[in-house]
């Protein structure tokens, strides 16, 4: 591994100053500029270790060089708002969504590195509000960490005020294995991404969900199609791969039109801080706001959720169309086999899983 490498290693781990440290800084710097005089000719030196000149130190903060950058760049990408802190001292801070996403990045580098026979599992939370009956489901997964072993998915879909009878039933279906790819997102192909975050964003600019030859092209540029993309893979796994997850998040820093929602109420359940990006999915379609969602002490990813921000066929400003929230992750040595049926494939309605007889 060269110099650079463990440079970037490094900074990957090392979480970007916030704007008031970049602040206090460089005030700093200036004022000791500014106050500095030119030595004085014949001063004596003040005693030393060796004999050599001593100085009292003052303790600066350590600035990273790539938190640096990202801090500045982002005053061009990302939308600041005011806030509290998540402390709940009552502070006022700056956040943007730079902030945010390098802040989860840096709890993905965190986060649990299973082995290759393992399975991430999830269980998920997920509820479809729009304008009319609200319905909700439970989505449970197992993934297999390297692809070579078949994972699972259980789901359960709940329509209130329905009798049982009428609502589907529990289903547990088959996940193939394999690598996957940027249209059938595994664990196994997240942990093949690059792990350099511009390398990883310009990946994603030209693989992703919405370039395949069975996608209508929505979308209009790289950066939307990319960010579409970090939504996806964040839709289908939740927990991500240590590195790769930590560099999707740096890389979703670098997206221009990304902005911060420093309180946002999860229609799944909970709250946090959100990041987002606006758009629409179809020439002329609604305008969408498409949410990531974070703890707002941890900055761990939680949930997502999509707004509709005006009106339109099937669609009313102001209303969440569908939402997900993590309710429960852990790594486990085995997955469930007991499928619904043999044969059982999965199909996905409206962003929700649920069973249907394979041929």
């Amino acid at each position: 591994m060269n110099e650079m490498s463990l440079l970037e290693d490094m900074c990957a781990a090392v979480p970007p100053p916030d704007p008031q440290t970049l602040t206090a800084a460089r005030d700093r710097v200036l004022g000791a500029a500014r106050t500095a005089g030119p030595p004085v000719p014949g001063r004596p030196r003040r005693a030393g270790t060796g004999g050599l000149a001593a100085s009292p130190r003052r303790p600066w903060p350590r600035l990273a060089l790539i938190g640096t950058a990202a801090a500045v760049a982002a005053a061009g990408v990302a939308v600041g708002v005011s806030a509290h802190a998540p402390s709940g001292a009552g502070t006022p801070v700056r956040l943007d969504a730079a902030t945010v996403l390098n802040r989860a990045a840096r709890a993905t580098l965190a986060g649990p590195a299973p082995g290759n026979d393992d399975f991430v599992y999830t269980d998920v939370r997920g509820v479809n509000p729009g304008h009319g009956p609200s319905w909700s489901y439970r989505q449970q997964t197992w993934l297999s960490v390297d692809g070579h072993q078949p994972g699972a998915l259980r789901n359960t879909t709940c329509f209130p005020g329905l009798p049982a009878r009428d609502n589907l039933p529990t289903c547990l279906v088959k996940v193939p294995a394999g690598r996957g790819g940027p249209l059938r997102v595994t664990y196994a192909w997240a942990r093949s991404l690059p792990t350099r975050p511009a390398t990883l964003l310009h990946f994603l600019m030209h693989h992703n969900n919405c370039t395949g030859p069975l996608v209508v092209g929505a979308h209009h540029t790289p950066y939307t199609d990319a960010f579409s993309e970090i939504y996806t893979i964040l839709h289908a796994l939740y927990v991500l791969p240590p590195r790769s997850g930590a560099a999707l998040f740096r890389a979703a820093a670098l997206i221009p039109g990304v902005t911060v929602l420093p309180q946002v109420t999860a229609a799944a359940g909970g709250q946090g801080v959100g990041v987002a990006m606006t758009g629409r999915d179809a020439p002329g379609g609604t305008l969408m706001r498409y949410e990531l969602i974070f703890d707002p002490q941890s900055y761990r990813f939680i949930g997502l959720q999509n707004v509709s921000l005006t009106n339109g066929p099937g669609q009313i400003a102001g209303h969440v169309n569908h939402a997900e929230s993590l309710v429960a992750t852990r790594v486990t040595q085995t997955a469930p086999a007991g499928y619904t049926k043999i044969g059982s494939t999965l199909m996905v309605a409206g962003g929700v899983p649920s069973c249907i007889a394979g041929p």
